[in-house]
């Protein structure tokens, strides 16, 4: 999907390149981020557990997908 200034680049300083459009201030889209960043990160692998989601699974999706560094890379 064609989110911001960077294309379809998949990482949240194009996502907040864009907040205009949603009606939110670079300050405030950073801080919706670091509020769903923290429930994301507290909270996945409970849930993905919960749902019959495999160890090994949670282990791979840990370091491949979910909360990986380079979707946050820039975010200043």
């Amino acid at each position: 999907m064609m989110m911001g200034n960077w294309g379809r680049q998949s990482n949240l300083q194009n996502a907040v390149s864009a907040c205009e459009r949603f009606g939110l201030s670079g300050d405030e889209a950073k801080a919706l981020i670091a509020e769903m960043t923290a429930i994301v990160r507290d909270n996945w692998k409970q849930v993905f557990s919960d749902s019959g989601v495999p160890e090994g699974d949670l282990h791979y999706l840990a370091q491949a997908t979910l909360m990986n560094e380079s979707v946050f890379y820039d975010l200043t």
